[in-house]
């Protein structure tokens, strides 16, 4: 690392004028670059202490602990450099420091060890998520219910995109004598119902024929090819079912084909409001305006979702105003069409991450090899 005054040199040379902010600025980045071993180990114990106890962390608490063998004063004065740097701070009322969102994202990306799953939690897990329901939506409820439940944060879930999916039957359940369930089953286990009008004349006998009809013809088509086979027949060889067809076909265009808003899922949304960092007036109002607003939430997450890569966004990288004071973590997970949905967790900047991340990338892991093994 080039030596401070060399950094200066360089910065007139090349500008003629010496900008004070700007010498600062790039010499702090110059050393989050090459932070030392030691300011590692100092901030990764500050982190840690800060996530466990949720208070400022001062340097005779690090003293022999987290295999800090340094004495109070080489702590305290790598702590205030790690505060120039930007990684620390300390409220006006305290002497300890606390972490800010460079520290945490330095934290996440650089020090965070997680520890491996016992092959005995995998197989809870992997029981768990098995002895869940025939529907995927269903499926992802009760997995986000219980990824919430370990972790206590809240968490979400994005279905795979209805356009991809393969439709495997149709049925009819009367309701009464002018009107019937209409229910279609995918090969995602996503099961999709609305309610039909039927006419008086049409007995059970023949619905159940025309359930055998359609699912004959719609299994293993996508919604859109669903779509022009039923009109086709509605038009055809089916055309005295015309009404009854003309409203499954618009059934399937308005869920499958244009119908997104139903994909996004969120559970355990009072573990969120629960947590101390957040019992603002205002910061609630801000979050759950932003919980409401899912449909955004969900373009968001399917922009930021560009690979299989987990995303930890912290804090200010939000891109919503109002999730400045928490962090979401994203996983996509893979169906056996190559469809994708995504498992998720929001919490408080203040998160244990590395169990967040542990079940995260644990869950997803079981899920998706639970779908593809069953051809979903």
């Amino acid at each position: 690392m080039a030596h401070k005054g060399e950094v200066l040199l360089c910065l007139v040379r090349d500008y003629g004028t010496i900008d004070v902010k700007y010498i600062k600025s790039v010499f702090l980045e110059m050393q989050r670059v090459y932070l030392t071993e030691r300011r590692k180990a100092i901030l990764k114990a500050v982190v840690e202490d800060y996530i466990l106890h949720g208070q400022p962390v001062g340097s005779k608490t690090l003293v022999g602990l987290h295999g800090l063998h340094y004495s109070p004063a080489t702590i305290r004065a790598e702590m205030a450099a790690l505060e120039d740097m930007g990684y620390l701070t300390h409220p006006h009322t305290s002497a300890g420091r606390v972490p800010t969102e460079i520290g945490y994202r330095y934290y996440v990306d650089h020090l965070l060890t997680i520890p491996p799953v016992s092959n005995q939690e995998m197989e809870n897990l992997s029981q768990a998520i098995s002895s869940r329901g025939e529907d995927l939506r269903q499926l992802l409820v009760e997995v986000c219910r219980l990824i919430s439940t370990i972790t206590t944060y809240a968490s979400i879930a994005l279905t795979p995109h209805f356009q991809q999916l393969i439709l495997k039957r149709l049925h009819f359940v009367p309701i009464s004598s002018r009107a019937s369930l209409v229910i279609i089953v995918t090969s995602a286990k996503i099961i999709q119902s609305s309610l039909a009008e039927v006419p008086e004349e049409i007995t059970e006998e023949q619905l159940e024929e025309l359930s055998r009809i359609l699912s004959r013809h719609i299994d293993g088509k996508t919604p859109w090819e669903a779509l022009q086979i039923i009109q086709v027949l509605r038009e055809g060889s089916l055309r005295q079912f015309a009404f009854l067809l003309g409203q499954i076909h618009s059934f399937i265009h308005e869920v499958f084909l244009f119908e997104q808003r139903e994909r996004l899922i969120v559970e355990g949304e009072e573990n969120v409001l629960l947590s101390p960092e957040l019992q603002d007036l205002n910061k609630l109002r801000m979050l759950i305006s932003t919980l409401d607003r899912r449909f955004l939430l969900q373009e968001f997450l399917e922009r930021r979702l560009t690979s299989k890569n987990l995303q930890v966004i912290i804090g200010g990288e939000n891109e919503f105003f109002e999730m400045r004071d928490l962090s979401l973590l994203a996983m996509p997970f893979e169906t056996s069409s190559y469809n994708w949905g995504a498992l998720g967790l929001v919490g408080p900047i203040r998160m244990d991450y590395g169990k967040a991340i542990r079940t995260l990338s644990c869950v997803t892991s079981i899920l998706e090899r639970n779908l593809q093994r069953e051809g979903i």
